[in-house]
């Protein structure tokens, strides 16, 4: 099912991702998502969390070019 709506008001504001790529975005990723981040296991759950419940729908290989 398609919904036109949604996707024109989507266009509208420019909004097509959950988390877009912005500088705040990107410089919290960078601090709280990287491997030495004390907090890394809390920014795995908001990303399961925005994903699914279940382990395979949250691909495990983080590729973001910070």
């Amino acid at each position: 099912m398609k919904l036109p709506l949604k996707n024109m008001v989507a266009d509208l504001l420019n909004m097509h991702e959950i988390l877009p790529h912005t500088t705040l975005v990107k410089n919290i990723a960078k601090t709280m998502c990287n491997d030495g981040s004390e907090v890394r296991e809390l920014c795995a759950d908001i990303l399961f969390f925005l994903s699914g419940y279940d382990s395979p729908q949250l691909n495990r290989v983080c590729d973001i070019n910070l």
